[in-house]
């Protein structure tokens, strides 16, 4: 059990487009009908209130949403990639690498998938009928996120093995967590509600890490408790004892966490303070839920966020430079996403593609601004692992 880890998002690619021409008996010339692919699978956070710790979540995992499917012939196109959708806690903080930050609290596509790669018979036009370019799927995005859970309790119930931790969690919540008399019975965190009128909160009883090993590793769940009640029996009801105990703690605790001590063995009304300590016995379950809301703040039900209008906002075409000049190696380096993704969608080892794909760079005035910088020819156009020669 754990509220904080690191994982790696990755939105699926785009289906890339398909070079296909209509092929019937007595029909010639059929022209273009390659299909476009699909978009990639988003990534998709949906909160859930049920949900209070990052346990399921391996530090550094890596989820990936689907890729969409290619376009085909006759006009096919690619299906859609799946959307891959990921359950958190409610109102859980998630930070980017860059730092941004996201209060979840509603369903919202985190990652976009790839855009779909255009068929050819989408480049068809009054001045090129046969058109041969393609354009491949955009690919995915990936971000690196810290997630923190706001969901977790703030309260604990710890203690050795046979101290009354599960009856005193199962008095506190009505819940029906097994209690015996044998060593380390509660084995997992066990996390349940205490309610009032007004509101409620959550309360975790943590295993015996004083004495297993097995469960040492959950002590670290103690960082951001506000409440801590510590079991003892009656027998172990002495100051030497209490203090070896919170002494065991120190490490592992806020200096402001409210650490009190229950005497689950005890039919007397003890509720007082001793030792530096609120005093609590098994007749005293109502007082340890008045002293818990007292000293913690009431977890409000969420707020629905409204439902932003709907705004329409163009597209706004930005007349940017579609290339960098590196002059050292003398390569024209193009940057233009939509330049980049047909060039990797079509076949530009055929002289008549490339016929084609010049005309697309002339179409965004590529070669006007190359000599507008004087770039002379013989340099290479490098298209990520695509090269050219501008002649």
């Amino acid at each position: 059990m754990k509220n904080e880890t690191k994982i790696t998002l990755i939105s699926g690619n785009g289906g890339d487009g398909c070079v296909s021409f209509r092929k019937e008996k007595f029909v010639s010339r059929g022209g273009p009908d390659g299909g476009d692919g699909g978009d990639g699978g988003d990534i998709i956070l949906i909160p859930n209130e049920n949900e209070y710790d990052l346990r399921n979540f391996m530090d550094e995992q890596v989820f990936l949403s689907n890729d969409g499917e290619p376009g085909g012939k006759k006009n096919k196109n690619g299906k859609k990639g799946d959307n891959l959708e990921i359950i958190l806690p409610l109102n859980c903080e998630i930070e980017t690498e860059y730092g941004e930050k996201l209060i979840l609290n509603k369903k919202v596509i985190f990652i976009k998938g790839g855009e779909r790669g255009r068929g050819n018979v989408k480049f068809k036009s009054s001045i090129n009928q046969e058109p041969l370019l393609a354009e491949a799927g955009q690919k995915g995005k990936k971000k690196i996120i810290k997630i923190k859970s706001k969901n977790f309790p703030e309260a604990a119930i710890i203690g050795e093995s046979n101290s009354g931790k599960s009856w005193l969690i199962n008095n506190l919540t009505g819940s029906k967590t097994k209690e015996a008399e044998y060593v380390f019975t509660t084995i997992e965190p066990f996390i349940a509600q205490i309610k009032d009128e007004i509101s409620d909160q959550k309360i975790m009883e943590i295993p015996d890490f004083f004495n297993i090993d097995k469960a040492k590793k959950f002590k670290p769940l103690l960082k951001n408790m506000k409440n801590i009640f510590i079991t003892i029996i009656n027998e172990n009801f002495n100051k030497t004892y209490i203090d070896r105990i919170v002494k065991d703690l120190k490490n592992n605790i806020n200096k402001s966490c409210n650490i009190s001590i229950v005497v689950t063995d005890s039919n007397d009304q003890i509720c007082k303070d001793m030792y530096g300590f609120k005093i609590f016995s098994a007749k005293n379950c109502l007082e340890i839920k008045e002293h818990l809301f007292k000293n913690s703040a009431p977890i409000k039900p969420p707020i629905k966020p409204n439902e932003a209008p709907y705004l329409h906002k163009p597209k706004i075409v930005e007349d940017k430079k579609i290339y960098e000049f590196l002059p050292s190696e003398k390569i024209i380096k193009i940057i233009d996403d939509e330049i980049i993704r047909i060039a990797r969608g079509s076949n530009l080892n055929k002289p008549e593609v490339q016929f084609q794909f010049h005309n697309v760079l002339n179409k965004r005035n590529f070669f006007q601004e190359v000599e507008k910088d004087n770039i002379k020819k013989g340099a290479i156009i490098k298209l990520e692992n695509i090269e050219l020669e501008y002649k």
